[in-house]
């Protein structure tokens, strides 16, 4: 039982310390990868997320749901302003692309990360 509370005080406590999730990041960074647009679908087989999070992750194009998502899930990547919905004749469903604040906040996380193993293996640059 104490794990259980343990566990959701964890996810309490990442829910409202701000930052991206996991998934999120991956998601960001096949963004970054991408030639142009993508759909829900390429998302998730790209980022290796779950279809049905996305809506979370990404953010639902139903306002109210995504303020609900937002605020008992995590802030999503459309609240964020890191992606955006874009027109594509080619895909179905909808498509979306990374901003500029989205690739600055994907090499705020990226440099943190590379600082972290730098001062793990002991490397100056």
């Amino acid at each position: 039982m104490a794990e259980n509370i343990t566990n959701t005080t964890s996810l309490f406590k990442a829910k409202h310390k701000g930052g991206l999730r996991k998934p999120q990041v991956r998601i960001l960074e096949i963004f970054a990868k991408a030639k142009g647009p993508l759909n829900r679908a390429m998302i998730s087989e790209r980022a290796k997320v779950d279809l049905a999070m996305l809506p979370r992750y990404i953010g639902s194009h139903d306002e109210v749901k995504r303020r609900k998502n937002d605020k008992n899930a995590c802030v999503s990547l459309l609240t964020l302003g890191y992606v955006c919905y874009a027109s594509n004749e080619e895909l179905s469903g909808a498509a979306y692309e990374i901003t500029h604040k989205g690739r600055a906040a994907l090499a705020k996380k990226q440099g943190a990360v590379w600082r972290g193993l730098r001062l793990l293996t002991g490397h100056q640059s």
